[in-house]
């Protein structure tokens, strides 16, 4: 199963007021993090949807055979462009899935995303494979080849929970007790309790 990561780093950040994805943790960036840890799961390639205005400079894997941006011109209209941006490029890679991640959620673990693939790989009827944490569906969330077409109809902010929560789309979640997945940069003060807590 050829499976592709699309890491979304494209948001316009307004409650933090600069690039999430710049911000420092460590030695690495916030963005550069995530990316890293779809690249320690078993993923062919990484996709980074960035904004018009971002020089990804943040990326300190930019150059790595594994991984490539996309630019989404239409990010300020919410984060399904950006989506649609980069499952854009996934169709023409002919990936049988993605996983999608929220590129703000910097300690998210490679294993967690290594458990989602696993599972969509032992059940072949599941259209997708979404992280749940404390009875809610959240990123990262893997999609099959079969519902790409209808992820590229999403609007505006209209995330792909939509498909999630979706009766009509046959789905299986992977259960994580570890908040530290879902936690994500969206504040000043998110930003100062990751650097507390790296």
């Amino acid at each position: 199963m050829k499976v592709i990561a699309i890491v979304l780093a494209a948001g316009k950040a307004l409650r933090m007021g600069r690039n999430k994805m710049a911000l420092q943790l460590g030695e690495d960036t916030v963005g550069n993090r995530t990316v890293s840890a779809a690249l320690a799961a078993e993923v062919d390639h990484v996709i980074v949807c960035i904004g018009a205005n971002d020089s990804a400079q943040w990326l300190q894997l930019i150059n790595h055979s594994q991984v490539s941006t996309v630019t989404s011109i239409e990010a300020e209209k919410g984060q399904a462009y950006s989506l649609r941006a980069g499952i854009s490029k996934v169709i023409d890679m002919d990936a049988d899935a993605i996983v999608v991640l929220l590129g703000d959620q910097p300690f998210i673990q490679s294993s967690f995303i290594q458990q989602l693939i696993e599972t969509a790989k032992e059940n072949s009827e599941a259209i997708y494979v979404a992280a749940s944490f404390e009875q809610k569906e959240r990123p990262p969330i893997l999609f099959r080849k079969a519902i790409f077409s209808d992820l590229m109809q999403l609007k505006g902010d209209e995330g792909a929970r939509k498909f999630v929560r979706s009766r009509l789309v046959k789905g299986l979640k992977v259960y994580s007790s570890d908040e530290i997945n879902f936690v994500d940069i969206d504040t000043k003060e998110d930003y100062a309790w990751a650097c507390k807590h790296l």
